[in-house]
C-alpha cells in the first residue's frame, strides 16, 4: 500500500526517468497542516526526484496542497531535473523560463488531479506491454503512462499524458488516433480490467479528453461529448483494431502511397524533399 501507486505526472517530452515517492504507508498520512518533521520524512522517501513523473496518493495529495507542500515538492522536482543536466541547447535565461513554465503547468495539473471528480484512483505507472496480438501475425508493443482502477471492482481506465491539446472522442475516430483504443484492449486482455475509458491528460489547465464508457457505472468528471453508450464504445475500440491491422497489411504488401493524414503534409515535417508529395 504505497503512495507510489498514486497520482502520476508523466510528461512525454521530458527525458528523465520516472521519479516516485514510495513506501509512505497510509498510516503515515500527513497531518494538516504538515509539520517540518513530516515534510522531512516525506522528502526522505524520495527516490531519484526527476522531472518526468511524480506520484502521490490522492488523499495525501489533497493534504499536501492544503499545507503548500505540493507546490514546493513540484518546484523541487523541476529544479532537480534542470540542475542534473537537461539535454537541451538553452542558455541560463531560457532554462529559467522553461523551469517557470514547467512549474506552472505541473502545479495546475496536480491541483486538478487532487480535486478530480473521478472515483477511480491511480494504481500503476508506465505499464509496458509486449507483443499484444491484434490479429494473427499483427502485434503491438508499448507503454501506458497510467492505469486508474476502481477500488471496489475490476474496472479500469487509461490516462496518457500530453504536452499539447487532447483530442475528443470524435477526433479519435475521425483522425484515426489509435493509441487510447488499443490501450483499452491491452487493459482488458492483458491487465484484466474491464475498460471504462481512456483520456489524454494535457499539462496545464487544459481539460482531459478521450473515449469514455457511458452508463450508470460511468467514471464521472470528463467531457460529456466523450461518453459513448456501450455498443458505440466497443465499436470504437474494434474500429481502431481494424485500422491498425489494415495499416500493417498495407506495409507488408509494399504499399507506399503518399497519403499524409488529412491529405496535406504537416508543416513541421522536414522529409518533404525526399517523399515527393506535392506541397502547397
Amino acid at each position: 500500500d504505497e503512495v507510489g501507486e498514486g497520482i502520476g505526472l508523466a510528461a512525454s517530452f521530458f527525458e528523465h526517468s520516472l521519479g516516485r515517492v514510495q513506501g509512505l504507508g497510509r498510516e503515515e498520512v500527513l497531518a494538516d497542516p504538515a509539520t517540518p518533521a513530516e515534510v522531512a520524512r516525506l522528502r526522505d522517501r524520495l527516490v531519484e526526484i526527476r522531472l518526468q513523473g511524480v506520484s502521490l496518493d490522492r488523499e495525501v495529495h489533497r493534504r499536501a496542497i492544503a499545507a503548500s507542500l505540493g507546490e514546493s515538492f513540484m518546484h523541487a522536482c523541476v529544479d532537480s531535473a534542470l540542475e542534473s543536466g537537461l539535454r537541451i541547447d538553452a542558455d541560463d535565461l531560457q532554462r529559467r523560463e522553461l523551469g517557470q513554465s514547467l512549474r506552472n503547468d505541473l502545479e495546475q495539473l496536480v491541483r486538478g488531479e487532487a480535486t478530480a471528480r473521478s472515483t477511480f484512483v491511480p494504481r500503476r505507472l508506465e505499464v509496458s506491454f509486449q507483443a499484444y496480438e491484434l490479429a494473427p501475425g499483427v502485434a503491438v508493443s508499448g507503454k501506458i503512462d497510467r492505469v486508474d482502477a476502481d477500488p471496489l471492482s475490476a474496472r479500469g481506465m487509461i490516462v496518457d499524458y500530453k504536452s499539447g491539446a487532447a483530442p475528443s472522442a470524435t477526433q479519435i475516430h475521425d483522425e484515426a488516433r489509435l493509441q487510447i483504443p488499443l490501450y483499452l484492449l491491452v487493459l482488458r486482455d492483458q491487465l484484466g480490467l474491464e475498460p471504462m475509458g481512456g483520456v489524454y491528460m494535457p499539462l496545464g489547465d487544459r481539460k482531459a479528453r478521450g473515449l469514455m464508457r457511458a452508463g450508470e457505472d460511468a467514471v464521472p468528471g470528463f467531457a460529456n461529448a466523450d461518453y459513448l453508450v456501450d455498443a458505440d464504445f466497443e465499436a470504437e475500440i474494434e474500429h481502431a483494431r481494424g485500422v491498425a491491422v489494415g495499416l500493417a497489411e498495407r506495409i507488408r504488401a509494399g504499399d507506399v502511397r503518399h497519403d499524409p493524414h488529412g491529405g496535406d503534409c504537416p508543416g513541421w515535417c522536414d522529409l518533404w524533399r525526399i517523399c515527393r508529395k506535392e506541397r502547397s
